[in-house]
């Protein structure tokens, strides 16, 4: 029979002491009830408290939270039986609420229901790690805090336990050094401040070629039109004052083709500086994302290094309960074995005492048989006795009537005359027809053969 009772932060001690004692059930070489308990963290408290019980518990369990790659397949996982193929949220969105959610089940599915919820009411194709953070707005749970960190320093995991799904949640980096997601918003605020600068230079240097071009067709298609009619209805030569404004306005025009061929080229010195800023920004945010994805890994690594540590320690002391057990099991065998044995010669014994009761009954009925056959005589003496008893009384009625008798023949005869003799009696006379006299004494005699 196997217990299994979810919730067992709940149970009251004494509850645990009555599970405890109805665990100590068992056959020879068996277990018949075994329980498994399910429950939050505080548990264990619970458990220490109750040292009879916490000794027969052979193993314990804590269930840790969900790292970044189990996060994705996780949200993959759910959209995928909700009947959606595609992804929906954005790697950047996953990472988020991976980091808000510190890798808690139940917190991953209330930030992703929400973040569907906004993505659904702005007409939005994909999630993004914006709409991830305004999810936080309608979350009444403790989230990480992705602007700003907690006034005081988080307990270390020593003093803290061993984290559980709703308390890893709550944990946020210490004030001591700014989370790497600050430094790369920091960063990330200096090159686009950086890139506007430039754009704002490239705006300029754009207005500059196209006052510059507008200047340039003034200057080159204005004044030849209104000079050449002039030149045209009269062939007088020019004064010297015009030719030298024709010279003085070519020059200009030679100058300002020098500048507008220098501004073309800053201007392009500039289009290759902005695309080697916008590469160098590509692969700063490649080198970033590359970051929090060794971070993030790293973490994982350490994480697993944590498990495995108490794992081993979980295989150490299992070890030497394992050690304890067989020490006991043999105990055990040996008692059983004695036990056994003592078995074998009760068995023995209670073999032989079946066989004196068989024969002690055996005597009994032979007895019982003779107490039947005493029985029969006895009745037929009883019968004799009542005979003898009737004779007696008829020998009695006998003698009282010939006492009377002779009492007469006394009283009727002669004063001088002798008494008569009495008859003589014979052995054959005195066994049938006895002395009246001694009659009492011949019945006593025949009564005691």
């Amino acid at each position: 029979v196997i217990f299994v009772i979810d919730e067992a932060q709940r149970l009251a001690p004494e509850t645990l002491e009555q599970l405890r004692v109805f665990s100590n059930v068992e056959l020879p070489g068996q277990k018949v009830v075994s329980c498994i308990f399910a429950g939050q963290p505080e548990f264990l408290d619970t458990i220490r408290k109750n040292r009879a019980l916490s000794q027969r518990i052979f193993l314990s369990h804590i269930i840790q939270p969900l790292t970044q790659p189990e996060t994705e397949e996780y949200i993959a996982h759910r959209l995928t039986v909700a009947g959606r193929d595609e992804p929906i949220f954005t790697a950047a969105a996953v990472q988020e609420v991976f980091r808000l959610s510190r890798g808690n089940p139940r917190l991953i599915n209330i930030l992703c229901d929400q973040s569907l919820l906004i993505g659904y009411s702005t007409h939005l194709e994909t999630i993004g790690p914006e709409t991830v953070r305004e999810t936080t707005k309608n979350v009444s749970l403790r989230l990480q805090s992705p602007s700003k960190n907690l006034a005081a320093a988080p307990k270390t995991e020593a003093e803290a336990g061993p984290p559980s799904p709703l308390t890893a949640a709550a944990v946020e980096p210490a004030p001591s050094e700014p989370p790497p997601q600050a430094a790369h918003a920091t960063a990330f605020r200096r090159k686009t401040a950086y890139f506007g600068f430039a754009a704002l230079l490239l705006l300029l240097a754009l207005a500059a070629i196209s006052w510059l071009n507008g200047g340039f067709r003034m200057a080159s298609t204005g004044p030849p039109k209104a000079i050449a009619p002039a030149v045209g209805r009269d062939r007088s030569p020019e004064p010297e004052g015009k030719d030298a404004d024709v010279v003085r306005l070519q020059g200009q025009v030679a100058e300002l083709r020098k500048e507008k061929e220098d501004a073309e080229a800053h201007l392009g010195e500039l289009r290759r500086s902005i695309e080697t800023l916008e590469n160098e920004h590509r692969q700063l945010a490649e080198i970033a994302s590359r970051r929090n994805d060794a971070e993030a890994r790293l973490g994982d690594a350490q994480k697993q290094i944590d498990r495995l540590t108490a794992s081993a320690s979980e295989l150490k002391t299992f070890r030497e309960k394992a050690v304890q057990l067989e020490t006991a099991v043999s105990e055990r065998d040996r008692k059983l074995a004695q036990v056994e044995q003592k078995i074998g010669e009760l068995e023995k014994l209670l073999s032989q005492e079946k066989g004196v009761k068989d024969q002690m009954g055996v005597e009994l009925s032979s007895r019982q048989a003779a107490i039947a056959d005493f029985q029969n005589k006895l009745d037929a003496a009883k019968a004799a006795q009542m005979t003898l008893e009737s004779d007696v009384q008829n020998v009695r009625s006998e003698n009282a009537r010939l006492q009377a008798q002779v009492r007469e023949l006394k009283a009727g005869q002669p004063e001088g005359a002798p008494a008569p003799s009495p008859a003589p009696v014979s052995s054959a006379a005195s066994g049938d027809e006895p002395d009246p006299a001694h009659a009492i004494e011949f019945l006593l005699k025949k009564r005691s053969k």
